[in-house]
């Protein structure tokens, strides 16, 4: 049986690590800015967890791509940023601190035009965020993430609902404190690393490292205007096996042609606010399942749900999104709490 690709589900909403904010502001999603408006095509996360945006982009260039609009204050502090795609707005963040602070403590998270979220950070004298509270607009805690600052490094560990760790790893910088490397450890055995691009901060290559060896590269293509368009999967010959294709930023489409025999493919439909709703999982040409993703409010993930072609709930898979499976619905990495109902081979 060929090998999958091993897919790590991000950190949800990781784009909350906050930017450094001034006092005072508030803006609602859809509403004109009331500050200074700059856009800009890329975001550089910091060793603090902040923003620095860089590449602006003229107006003629707005409805291309990626974008994100800054919004500032009198003195040049970050108010408000709303993120866009090929021109149609996606989502914003806007921030609130406790006067006189100089950084944010809570976020409000705007999806679809619609709040999804208010988030809680904590953070040192330093202005690091040592702590991330992930809370939907009911007033429920969705997850929590932590982070522990060293001298080369960051480690964070991210824990669910319930406060049970899920997921952890570990940024890297580069010395202007640039994040350049990230590491997550999806079990004992298994890590991802993705490396990035320094001036832009798009992701150029991530590496599945099973017990110390890679396995698995996969390599991304960005069109002239830093849209995500491909990402090429290889094995450990460096033979290509596996085509990811996006639309607008989101996935919607993994192919694979295995070495040894046998193909699979996914494809995932999304939401208004841009979630993933589904995925439909084939081998060799045939459904074997269809995942559904049971969510937060603020759109993280309760869990995955596996439904065979009849109708017939195959697994649950806890605080994870899974869109791949092995032949006896295991998942790819290791998941606390999985529950496999259809017993024996899935295809």
């Amino acid at each position: 049986m060929g090998r999958l690709k091993i897919v790590a589900a991000p950190p949800i909403l990781s784009l909350l690590l906050l930017p450094n904010v001034s006092s005072g502001a508030k803006t609602q999603d859809g509403n004109p800015p009331h500050g200074e408006v700059h856009s800009y095509r890329y975001e550089l996360i910091l060793r603090t967890g902040d923003f620095r945006f860089t590449g602006e982009i003229a107006p003629s260039q707005r409805s291309l791509g990626p974008r994100f609009d800054v919004e500032t204050d009198s003195s040049g502090k970050i108010i408000s940023v709303a993120t866009y795609e090929n021109g149609q707005k996606t989502g914003q963040l806007v921030f609130h601190f406790e006067a006189p602070g100089k950084w944010a403590t809570s976020v409000d998270v705007y999806r679809g035009g619609d709040l999804t979220a208010r988030n809680r950070i904590e953070r040192n004298g330093r202005g690091e965020s040592g702590r991330i509270e992930y809370i939907t607009i009911n007033g429920d805690r969705a997850a929590f993430r932590t982070q522990k600052y060293f001298a080369d490094h960051v480690d964070w560990t991210k824990y669910n609902s319930q406060g049970r760790p899920v997921s952890h790893g570990t940024n890297l910088f580069s010395p202007d404190g640039i994040r350049i490397r990230s590491l997550e450890h999806l079990d004992d055995k298994t890590t991802i690393e993705t490396n990035l691009d320094p001036a832009t901060g798009l992701e150029l290559e991530r590496k599945t490292i099973v017990n110390g060896e890679v396995k698995i590269i996969s390599r991304l293509t960005y069109d002239a205007n830093g849209s995500l368009i491909r990402e090429d999967t290889y094995n450990s010959r460096n033979e290509q096996y596996g085509t990811t294709e996006y639309q607008d930023g989101l996935k919607v489409r993994q192919s694979y042609r295995f070495t040894s025999g046998g193909t699979a493919e996914v494809l995932v439909s999304h939401d208004s606010k841009r979630f993933a709703t589904e995925a439909r999982f084939s081998r060799n040409g045939r459904l074997v399942c269809t995942f559904k993703y049971d969510r937060f409010a603020d759109g993280g993930i309760k869990r995955t749900l596996a439904f065979g072609p009849g109708g017939d709930l195959y697994a649950e898979y806890p605080d994870h999104y899974v869109d791949q499976v092995h032949r006896d619905g295991s998942p790819t990495s290791q998941i606390d709490g999985t529950v496999i109902y259809k017993k024996g081979n899935w295809w």
